[in-house]
């Protein structure tokens, strides 16, 4: 497996991983395509509030990315949220989830916390987050969008 930043040729295959990201049980609504595109062009214009990296195995992009960066003074550091983790339907089954992780936790080894979000029911998840160490919080989230 390797994983690499998104360059703006993974454009199309970024587009397509997104889509089928969205329409699928791992989300809880549906999100405009365009943010996809913004997305995009926020990562590969070395934004500084998301990173974006392609998953790849055997050469093929098998999945997707998206990491913010934030201070939490709850945790008195750096707080990093894996936004997105997306592995293709025929990758999965292969363990890249759980390669992915490893390498996630060793590139944002000085983060106080690590933090996802996780709808209930996709229960694969939850399971694969338990077992490598992440718990729930114990307060729902609020939000106000513009």
């Amino acid at each position: 497996m390797t994983i690499r930043e998104f360059v703006p040729g993974d454009r199309a295959v970024y587009l397509a991983f997104s889509r089928d990201f969205y329409s699928g049980g791992a989300v809880l609504h549906p999100v405009d395509e365009g943010n996809f595109q913004a997305t995009l062009d926020a990562c590969v214009q070395n934004s500084p509030y998301t990173e974006g990296y392609l998953i790849l195995e055997g050469g093929s992009p098998a999945g997707y990315a998206l990491v913010s960066t934030t201070w939490s003074n709850e945790v008195g550091g750096i707080a990093v949220l894996l936004e997105e983790i997306y592995i293709a339907p025929g990758f999965r089954g292969r363990q890249l989830g759980s390669a992915f992780f490893q390498w996630f936790m060793d590139k944002y080894f000085y983060a106080k916390r690590l933090r996802l979000e996780v709808n209930h029911e996709n229960e694969g998840a939850i399971r694969l987050y338990r077992r490598l160490g992440f718990q729930p919080l114990d307060y729902g989230q609020m939000v106000l969008d513009r």
